[in-house]
């Protein structure tokens, strides 16, 4: 697996600060969830964890750290609502400049590596109609 400079500067950035930082920022923690370097370099770590050999030979009764994550439709929106309501100003007279296509990309790019389904994409487009 290689990783760019670009993502690893971002990987930096964000392990740093969660490990250092007395009080993580919410409004920080928002860059790094819609970064396209954090989830490029996700997206590689994903596609590297999953085709490794030990994860292949965990069985259905090993403990679920050891399982691959699987995004859920409900903590998803929530987690993600949750951070839209905590944005700035700046960052929601952002969002509500955005065409609708912009936004798809958005929610996309919030999920990413995982691909959203279309009932959470719709669900969470419908949460940025009311930013």
């Amino acid at each position: 697996m290689k990783l760019s400079f670009l993502e690893i500067n971002a990987l930096h950035k964000l392990l740093n600060k969660v490990k250092f930082d007395e009080r993580l920022d919410p409004s920080e923690l928002n860059h790094f969830a819609a970064s396209p370097y954090i989830s490029s370099a996700l997206r590689k770590v994903r596609t590297a964890y999953l085709n490794s050999p030990e994860i292949k030979s965990y069985s259905n009764t090993d403990a679920d750290d050891q399982l691959p994550f699987q995004i859920r439709n409900t903590h998803s929106v929530d987690g993600i609502s949750q951070r839209l309501t905590s944005l700035q100003i700046k960052e929601k007279e952002w969002i509500r400049s955005r065409t609708m296509l912009e936004k798809n990309e958005y929610v996309i790019a919030l999920l990413a590596p995982y691909e959203p389904t279309h009932e959470l994409r719709e669900a969470l487009l419908a949460k940025l109609e009311l930013i």
